[in-house]
């Protein structure tokens, strides 16, 4: 699966040597009970969407449009009281899908909203639609939108 890197990780019951980041991300949102993703995809989450083509406990729901997304998670949750989740790339994606996650953090609807990203050593380049260090502030607009906001550009600081 790519370059994507690696994580020692031990759990109570279950001991895993190495894992990749985003088959880390999947198990933790199955421990939150998230079976479906609601999402647009593109390159800047395509190691989750890959990690996705390897599980079933996760199903991914192709939405038409960021916004979109971002409010069927809410609505998913309403209906279901199952976590809602939203998942969408880097840039302009991030930026729609915010107005489902405001929506929800107003509704005090469990939702979470993940937002692809370029890699780290790409920040400030512009490359594919990079939102982060660039003019366009991701990390900005969802912490004057909801309760907490938070960036992992690594697999040391995913796990924190």
């Amino acid at each position: 699966m790519g370059n994507e890197p690696t994580v020692h990780v031990s759990e109570a019951f279950d001991t895993i040597a190495e894992i990749e980041v985003s088959e880390l991300f999947l198990k933790y949102l199955k421990l939150e009970g998230v079976d479906k993703i609601f999402g647009v995809p593109g390159a800047a989450i395509m190691y989750i969407l890959d990690a996705l083509k390897n599980q079933s406990d996760i199903d991914y729901v192709l939405c038409r449009q960021e916004t979109g997304a971002g409010f069927v998670a809410d609505g998913y949750y309403r209906v279901s009281g199952t976590m809602g989740c939203g998942m969408v790339t880097s840039g302009p994606g991030a930026i729609n899908a915010r107005n489902g996650a405001g929506n929800a953090d107003v509704c005090l609807s469990e939702m979470l909203v993940v937002t692809g990203e370029v890699k780290q050593d790409a920040f400030g380049r512009g490359w594919e639609q990079e939102g982060i260090d660039a003019s366009l502030d991701v990390m900005g607009v969802y912490k004057n939108a909801v309760g907490i906001s938070s960036l992992a550009t690594n697999a040391t600081n995913f796990q924190t």
